[in-house]
């Protein structure tokens, strides 16, 4: 087994002192703890995580993608079998091969990129690298993080050192506000300028030699289905949980999406949030799961990780349930508190769709998040070109481009920029 698989001592503390008030550092503590408690007292799998540090070995060693040459099986509760029976006829023949031994994230592996790569063979050099203080100043919210993704085996840490035998990527971690919760959503800014830029290498329009063809569905296409159904016809949606954190990544590739908390390192062994090449690969999972639903004669959309599906009312208690056991079938886990239930009333992608009424409806929560941008802007005399887009982008999905562009000279502005 690897040597470099070294860990505290338990008898010390596993985590540096954090700032903050006394309830934070009491709550943060209590999390820190956790996390000791699984890697120390036996509840973490030191062999799994040497397993899989071997595993990446021989993937690495090999110079070829996982799927192409070694196919070692992930260890995702995705039931690939099922895949398989059900996607026989299915366009995409690949999935199931992804979906086995893990999705490539699309790193183009060049001289250049691969001077990226650092030794952190030093337990110092480890302690310098820096998180963003979205990250630093959410300790809790990080520590809950960790004992979470280490339990469902979406993460493997912590290390002293580089466990590898070649250079590893450490990426800064970052949080953001979950909509709606007093969660926090952990990404790993793979794009940082001051980072070490990993989605600089990965190619948005190809993926696997393949263009990538990316359309994601409008509220339009759900207007088709309540159409298609007629007045009074049902609404419903599932959403997946976790999404991305599902999805399991090719092992040669966990050196490229590593990251350090507290003098610790971590890798993420599925797709993670931040990932340039994740959404395109969680589509592709998420279409590949609608025509598996279609094929049983339903209608649904898939954006991403939300299916939403449109029936007749004397049918739609029955496709409701049935997506349910599709997504159990495929071994998917669902977000169940976010599920809604056949109705002739739903909002989807901020939109409400009303069946009845056969009319679409901006969300208050839409509205008031757009009025507070627009009141940024009173006043303002500069604005970057991500700000303008953002603003733009806003304003667009509120039914106002056509009032934007109204003025030619607004208009080639906008081609301008």
């Amino acid at each position: 087994m690897k040597d470099s698989l070294k860990r505290d001592n338990p008898n010390m503390k596993c985590l540096s002192k954090y700032s903050g008030n006394k309830k934070e550092k009491d709550s943060s503590e209590a999390c820190k703890n956790d996390l000791c408690k699984l890697v120390y007292e036996g509840k973490y799998d030191v062999l799994k995580t040497d397993k899989l540090l071997h595993d990446h070995d021989l993937v690495f060693k090999s110079s070829k993608l996982n799927f192409e040459d070694c196919k070692i099986k992930t260890l995702s509760k995705i039931n690939v079998d099922y895949f398989k029976l059900m996607l026989s006829d299915y366009s995409d023949r690949e999935i199931c091969k992804l979906l086995e031994f893990g999705f490539p994230i699309g790193f183009h592996r060049n001289k250049e990129s691969m001077s990226l790569l650092q030794d952190f063979k030093v337990q110092k050099e480890v302690l310098q690298v820096k998180n963003h203080r979205g990250a630093v100043e959410f300790p809790n919210d990080m520590e809950k993080y960790l004992v979470k993704e280490l339990t469902k085996w979406a993460i493997i840490g912590p290390f002293h050192v580089n466990p590898f035998d070649h250079g590893i990527i450490l990426s800064p971690l970052n949080t953001v506000p979950k909509k709606d919760s007093t969660e926090r959503r952990i990404i790993l800014d793979l794009s940082s300028a001051g980072g070490t830029g990993v989605n600089e290498f990965i190619d948005k329009d190809n993926y696997l030699g393949e263009p990538v063809s990316l359309t994601y569905p409008r509220v339009d296409d759900l207007v088709s289905l309540i159409k298609k159904k007629g007045s009074g016809s049902h609404l419903f949606k599932r959403d997946l949980a976790r999404a991305y954190r599902q999805i399991p990544i090719d092992i040669g590739d966990t050196f490229l999406v590593g990251f350090a908390w507290n003098g610790h390192i971590f890798f993420d062994i599925v797709l993670s949030m931040g990932l340039r090449s994740a959404a395109q690969i969680c589509q592709r999972l998420t279409n590949a799961i609608a025509y598996i639903y279609r094929s049983l004669g339903f209608d649904i959309i898939n954006y991403l990780d939300d299916f939403a599906g449109v029936e007749i009312p004397e049918l739609s208690a029955k496709a409701f349930l049935e997506l349910q056991n599709v997504l159990a079938s495929c071994g998917i886990e669902e977000s169940e508190h976010k599920a809604v239930g056949p109705s002739t009333r739903m909002e989807f992608l901020g939109i409400i769709c009303d069946s009845v009424k056969m009319t679409l409806e901006i969300s208050i929560e839409r509205l008031t998040d757009i009025d507070l941008i627009l009141l940024e802007w009173v006043g303002k005399e500069f604005a970057s070109k991500r700000e303008i887009q953002s603003l733009v982008g806003k304003l667009n999905f509120v039914g106002c481009p056509n009032l934007l562009k109204r003025h030619q000279m607004v208009e080639n502005f906008f081609t301008f920029i």
